[in-house]
C-alpha cells in the first residue's frame, strides 16, 4: 500500500502571495499527492479548495483544527478554544467549531483531524513558573545532572500529572459530545503532543488520557517529531521510550527536524533528530505522514525532505 505523505499548508501560506489554488497547485508541483490543510485556512478559501479537489490537483490527508478558521479569527488559531477546559462557555465554542472542522474534513475526504488540547489551568501561580526559569537561563547541556533543576522538575511533574487528570475528564466529556458526528463522518481525532511543558496532554501521563478515551473508539495519538525532540532537550522525555508507550495508537505524524537550540519545523537533515530510530514506529499502511515545515524552508529543502521521508518508509 502506498504511504500517505503530505505537505502542510503551513509551509506555503506565508511563502506564496496568491490564492489557495496557487498554494495547492504548488504542493502538487513539489511532488506531493496529498496536503494537510492547516489551522490558518480562512472560510473564503474553501471554494478554491473544493475546486482543486474536483480537478484532482491534490488530495487531502488530514485537517488541523480549527479548519476552516472561525470567521473572527485572524491567522493560525489552533489554541483558540480548549477542549480540556472546565468552562461551559468555552467548551460550547470548542464543540461548535470542532464540529465545523469535522464536517469540512469529511467534505474534503480527509482521514483525520489533528487537535490541540489546551494547557494546565491555574488560579494564581502557574505550575511551570519555576521550571521555565531554568530553560530561560540555562542551555540544555547545562541542565544535565543539575541538582537545583532536578529539585524543581520532580515536584512539577508530580503536581502537573495530578492536575491533568481532572482536565482529561473535561477533555473526554467534550470529545463525547462530538462522537456521533465523528462516527457518522468516519473521521478520527489525532491528539497532538505539544512543545510547551504545561500543554495537554502531558508527556509523562499521556497514557492516562488514552485509557480514559479508549472506549470512544476514535481518539488516537498524533506525534510531532520536533516537539518530542524539544522535550528531550528539556530533559523531560526520551523520544523512543515516549513513542513506544502508545505506538499502537498512532494515527499520524508531523515530520520535521529540530536543531540543537530547539528550533523546530525545519527541513529534515538540518537538525539533530535521528529519524532512523523513530522510523521503526512508522507504519506506512496505517499512519499519515505530514511534513510540517515552517515558511522559511524553501522548495529544494522541501523536496529533499520528501525524498528523505520516502527513503525512511
Amino acid at each position: 500500500m502506498k504511504p500517505i505523505i503530505s505537505l502542510s499548508t503551513s509551509n506555503l501560506m506565508r511563502r506564496i502571495d496568491g490564492s489557495m489554488s496557487d498554494i495547492l497547485y504548488k504542493v502538487a508541483e513539489l511532488g506531493f499527492e496529498y496536503v494537510e490543510l492547516g489551522h490558518s485556512i480562512p472560510v473564503v478559501a474553501c471554494e478554491e479548495i473544493f475546486d482543486c479537489l474536483n480537478k484532482n490537483v491534490i488530495k487531502v490527508s488530514s485537517c488541523h483544527n480549527f479548519c476552516p478558521l472561525p470567521p473572527y479569527a485572524a491567522g493560525p488559531s489552533p489554541n483558540l478554544f480548549s477542549p480540556s477546559t472546565s468552562s461551559i462557555i468555552e467548551s460550547k465554542s470548542w464543540i461548535r467549531h470542532t464540529k465545523n472542522s469535522v464536517n469540512f474534513a469529511s467534505a474534503v475526504n480527509a482521514k483525520a483531524l489533528v487537535c490541540h488540547c489546551g494547557s494546565l489551568t491555574h488560579f494564581f501561580k502557574p505550575l511551570d513558573s519555576e521550571i521555565l526559569k531554568f530553560y530561560e537561563t540555562h542551555s540544555s547541556d547545562e541542565l544535565v545532572d543539575h541538582l537545583p533543576f532536578e529539585l524543581v522538575k520532580k515536584p512539577f511533574i508530580k503536581k502537573s500529572a495530578k492536575r491533568a487528570l481532572t482536565q482529561y475528564k473535561y477533555l473526554k466529556k467534550n470529545l463525547e459530545t462530538i462522537k456521533e458526528l465523528l462516527v457518522e463522518k468516519g473521521i478520527k481525532i489525532g491528539i497532538e503532543n505539544r512543545e510547551g511543558v504545561s500543554e495537554i496532554p502531558l508527556d509523562w501521563n499521556v497514557e492516562e488520557l488514552f485509557k480514559k478515551t479508549d472506549d470512544l473508539g476514535f481518539v488516537y495519538a498524533w506525534i510531532d517529531t520536533g516537539h518530542i525532540m524539544r522535550k528531550k532537550q528539556m530533559h523531560l522525555i526520551d523520544p523512543e521510550e515516549y513513542v513506544e508507550k502508545f505506538s499502537e495508537r498512532i494515527i499520524g505524524w508531523h515530520i520535521q527536524d529540530c536543531d540543537a537550540n530547539g528550533r523546530d519545523h525545519i527541513a529534515l537533515g538540518k537538525g539533530v533528530i535521528d529519524f532512523k530510530k523513530l522510523s521503526k514506529f512508522f507504519d506506512a499502511e496505517k499512519q499519515i505522514f505530514v511534513l510540517e515545515l515552517n515558511h522559511r524552508v524553501k522548495d529544494d529543502d522541501v523536496k529533499d525532505s520528501l525524498k528523505r521521508l520516502q527513503d525512511l518508509l
